[in-house]
C-alpha cells in the first residue's frame, strides 16, 4: 500500500488537512483523484531518487505541487489542466490532468509523463493507470536498481 512504500522507500511529509487539499484544488481549477488526495492527506510530499513527489505541507516551495504546476503551466511545459506530481531530474514532468479527474468521477485517473527532449506531438505518453499505479512503478524501479 501506499503508505508502506511511503515509509520503505521514500522519505515524505505526514500529510495536510482536508482544508489544504481543497485550497490547493481551488487554486488549481479542479478537483484531484482520490488516491492523489489520499497521499496529500496521510503524507503530504516525499522524494524518490532525490526528487520530490510534489505534494503540500513542505516548507520549501519546490515540493509544492500547486507552485510547481502553476509555474510548469505559465511556462508552457505542461497542458493547462494538468497537475505535477514528479520531475524525475532529467526533465521529464510526471503529471494528471483535471479534465480527465472530472469526468472519471472517482475512477482512476492515468498519470502522464511530459518528455521535454522530443517533438512536440510525441512529446505525452502514459506512465501510470493512476496515481497509486504510478507510485507503485517508482517502488519497483527503486527495488530493481536495489537488487
Amino acid at each position: 500500500d501506499r503508505e508502506r512504500l511511503i515509509d520503505i522507500s521514500f522519505p515524505g511529509g505526514r500529510g495536510v488537512s482536508a482544508e489544504a487539499v481543497q485550497d490547493a484544488e481551488a487554486r488549481l481549477g479542479g478537483s484531484f483523484p482520490p488516491d492523489f488526495v489520499e497521499f496529500l492527506r496521510t503524507t503530504g510530499w516525499a522524494e524518490a531518487y532525490g526528487s520530490p513527489l510534489f505534494g503540500l505541507g513542505h516548507s520549501d516551495e519546490n515540493y509544492d505541487a500547486v507552485a510547481v504546476t502553476l509555474a510548469e503551466r505559465r511556462d508552457g511545459w505542461v497542458p493547462p489542466d494538468a497537475v505535477v506530481v514528479y520531475n524525475d531530474g532529467a526533465g521529464s514532468l510526471s503529471f494528471f490532468r483535471l479534465s480527465e479527474t472530472a469526468a472519471a468521477r472517482g475512477e482512476p485517473v492515468p498519470i502522464y509523463v511530459m518528455v521535454h527532449d522530443e517533438a512536440p506531438e510525441d512529446r505525452i505518453e502514459v506512465e501510470g493507470r493512476s496515481y497509486d499505479d504510478w507510485l507503485e512503478g517508482l517502488y519497483a524501479e527503486d527495488a530493481d536498481d536495489d537488487a
